[in-house]
């Protein structure tokens, strides 16, 4: 099987038109779309009928968490802050161009009090040169906790202490409305009962980018999102890339960045995230 997510790297450009000057470019997700499914190499393991339960008992849960937030918001008197939260930011640089992956879970993980460093991080997830797999390969964690997604299964075993269960949630190659609201009370969700999310952003020229990804690059790359406003409306989320010396375009990304939710899920179609 052949990898690469994780790994942050420079591919070939999907074709796009000529744009006039002047003219801000659109962003044609569904061409990026295309591209994806016809390039995808993934294997895309099913989840077990547990899993599958599991996840929708969470999502139930979800959706009770994400109503309360919304009356809360609409009450009278209620301001901006009250339709947004954050959680501790703990970016830090990847110390290698490929480990993108284990940079996002040490930093999740570091949230819940747990100290893991990169390296070890990368062991876990058996992460290679070509990055941190989606799905297809199992962590290095006992039986039990392996499901064929390695970050979900290492971020499940480090804080199965704490009471978490991690799920992989696929998404589309071009994301669909409730796919994408789906992902907004899942965020509000997890952020409001003090945990990270994991984001697998697969970019492609022609579609859109994290704040200071090169534009006309293909890019796998692990993220940690730690926080929500406007109700879940965007995303706040940290980005490893910021600080690495191995990634030559690294200056121009924040550490901390802010990104409408709905861009966010259509970044990782193709791929998913994990909470």
């Amino acid at each position: 099987m052949v990898s690469g997510v994780g790994l942050v790297a420079t591919l070939t450009a999907v074709p796009a038109a000529a744009t006039p000057i002047g003219v801000a470019p659109e962003q044609p997700t569904h061409s990026a779309a295309a591209y994806k499914a016809a390039h995808d190499t993934d294997p895309h393991v099913p989840l077990s009928a547990a899993a599958r339960s599991g996840l929708q008992r969470r999502t139930e849960a979800a959706q009770r968490t994400m109503a309360r937030v919304r009356a809360e918001a609409a009450r009278p008197g209620a301001t901006a802050a009250s339709t947004a939260k954050s959680l501790k930011g703990t970016q830090q640089a990847q110390q290698t161009y490929y480990w993108c992956g284990p940079a996002a879970v040490a930093g999740a993980l570091k949230m819940r009090g747990v100290s893991l460093s990169q390296s070890s991080t990368a062991k876990l997830l058996r992460t290679t040169v070509d990055g941190t797999d989606w799905s297809g390969r199992n962590a290095a964690v006992p039986k039990a906790y392996q499901t064929g997604y390695p970050v979900a299964d290492v971020l499940t075993y480090k804080l199965h202490g704490q009471g978490a269960t991690y799920y992989p949630v696929g998404l589309s190659y071009d994301p669909t409305a409730k796919e994408k609201s789906t992902y907004k009370t899942r965020l509000v969700a997890d952020i409001n009962n003090g945990w990270d999310l994991i984001g697998d952003a697969w970019e492609v020229p022609g579609g859109p980018h994290l704040v200071g990804h090169p534009g006309n690059q293909e890019i796998f790359h692990y993220y940690t999102m730690r926080g929500y406003s406007g109700s879940g409306t965007y995303t706040r989320y940290q980005d490893s890339v910021h600080g690495a010396g191995s990634i030559s375009w690294s200056s121009g990304v924040p550490a901390y960045s802010t990104m409408s939710s709905a861009t966010i899920t259509t970044i990782n179609g193709g791929r998913g995230y994990v909470w």
